[in-house]
């Protein structure tokens, strides 16, 4: 007997009840790596503020599974001029998904295709060194690592590394 599989989940544009399931996550994460970003740390002491700053300038995009949020992606730190856009992936629930998961069918064909609605030619995303999982998944999206910030974060009392990962588009001036 053949078991059918599940159809990949897509993702959808967050309304304001995902930023609001997003916010608790964000508040146990925000140590880590929430939005690796270098040009500011980003702290949001209420709600109020997060779903100002994510409803405003930022795009997000999440994947629901039965137990609320599987993943989502957001692209923040818009650049018009530079036709540029930061790109984080955060994955719930389990681990990095593989490119190949059905699961994760759905996440580069949608992120790219955000990207191409904001006319941006250019991706980047800057991960913890340690993030290799999600840095694979990115280089399978045809990102490729352009740079290492040595000792550029520091969480619990430790130094790590952050790696910049970009995807240009071909027709970029």
């Amino acid at each position: 007997m053949i078991e059918a599989s599940a159809p990949p989940l897509r993702f959808v544009r967050a309304g304001r009840r995902d930023l609001e399931e997003l916010f608790p996550y964000y508040l146990r994460a925000r140590d880590r790596s929430f939005l690796m970003d270098i040009y500011e740390s980003l702290s949001f002491l209420s709600l109020e503020s997060f779903l100002a700053f994510f409803s405003e300038q930022a795009e997000v995009w999440v994947q629901r599974s039965t137990g609320g949020i599987g993943a989502c992606f957001i692209l923040h730190d818009f650049q018009p001029e530079n036709d540029l856009a930061n790109l984080d992936i955060l994955f719930f629930n389990g681990p990095v998904l593989s490119p190949g998961d059905p699961a994760a069918a759905s996440l580069p064909e949608t992120i790219l295709a955000a990207s191409h609605r904001r006319g941006l030619t250019r991706l980047q995303s800057f991960l913890l060194d340690s993030d290799e999982g999600i840095a694979g998944f990115l280089s399978s999206m045809g990102f490729r690592e352009e740079g290492r910030l040595r000792e550029h974060v520091c969480i619990g009392g430790k130094f790590h590394d952050v790696v910049l990962l970009a995807r240009n588009e071909e027709d970029r001036t």
